[in-house]
């Protein structure tokens, strides 16, 4: 049985942080040993997504030119440094922000899917046993010519 968490919502079901709400009331939904299960909108009906409880959770504020400060402990904890690439994505009404890399362009084309499928199947032939192995270049030669 779900029970709602009573200090997130007034009488009325609507969030109570700050006094304000701007967007659809959120519910935060608990079990009755009080573990996070989900969420759901409020008069949304059976809008209800499972999440996995987070490790590190903080609020923050939208700022000038859209920006937002990674909070210390969740930038110490991802040990992101300034000039750090980040990916963005949309999910749903959710935005997710993840640690990237960025490939140079001379070498994205290991990163293609039909090469990545090949390395696949190089690694597999390696661990199955399926090599040769060559005392000098010529033999090398010798064999891929035959």
């Amino acid at each position: 049985m779900a029970k709602t968490c009573p200090d997130a919502l007034n009488r009325d079901g609507r969030a109570t942080a700050n006094n304000a709400t701007t967007g659809p009331a959120i519910r935060l939904t608990r079990a009755a040993n009080g573990r996070k299960i989900g969420l759901s909108e409020i008069g949304g009906g059976a809008n209800f997504m499972a999440k996995a409880k987070p490790v590190l959770e903080e609020s923050v504020r939208l700022g000038a030119k859209h920006q937002v400060t990674i909070p210390h402990r969740i930038s110490k904890a991802l040990q992101l440094r300034k000039g750090d690439h980040m990916l963005m994505r949309l999910v749903g009404r959710r935005v997710e922000l993840i640690p990237a890399n960025l490939v140079p362009r001379d070498q994205l084309w290991f990163w293609t899917p039909e090469w990545q499928k090949r390395e696949r199947e190089a690694d597999e032939d390696i661990a199955a046993g399926r090599l040769k192995e060559f005392d000098s270049v010529a033999d090398l030669l010798k064999d891929l010519k035959s």
